[in-house]
């Protein structure tokens, strides 16, 4: 998998899954002022970076993701950053979502 950005546009969101990925096995996480865009107005909400070691991890980390959207009611947009490559996501559910983060991420 290498090394994921993940931004929430609710910072409560972005304290949790810093909370339950910090400390997982195989997993390092880490907390980092978003870059500003030339549209960005305010302040930047921080960029949550996720390096995982195995595909263990990668489940553990979609594990994690699932758990907290599944706890947010329906409907959701995820932003994710590998390398070069930026993806949003809009979906109702999880489930919706899952085949695609896993075949991006690497599988699980």
């Amino acid at each position: 998998m290498g090394t994921v950005e993940v931004s929430t546009e609710d910072p409560d969101d972005f304290d949790i899954l810093f909370g339950e990925l910090q400390g997982r096995s195989g997993i390092a996480v880490d907390a980092v002022p978003a870059p500003m865009q030339p549209e960005d107005l305010g302040t930047a909400v921080d960029l949550l970076t996720a390096a995982c070691a195995s595909g263990g991890a990668v489940a553990v980390f979609l594990g994690v993701v699932k758990s907290l959207l599944d706890s947010r009611g329906p409907g959701f947009v995820m932003k994710v950053r590998h390398g070069t490559v930026r993806l949003t996501i809009t979906a109702e559910t999880f489930e919706e979502a899952r085949p695609v983060l896993e075949e991006w991420l690497g599988g699980a």
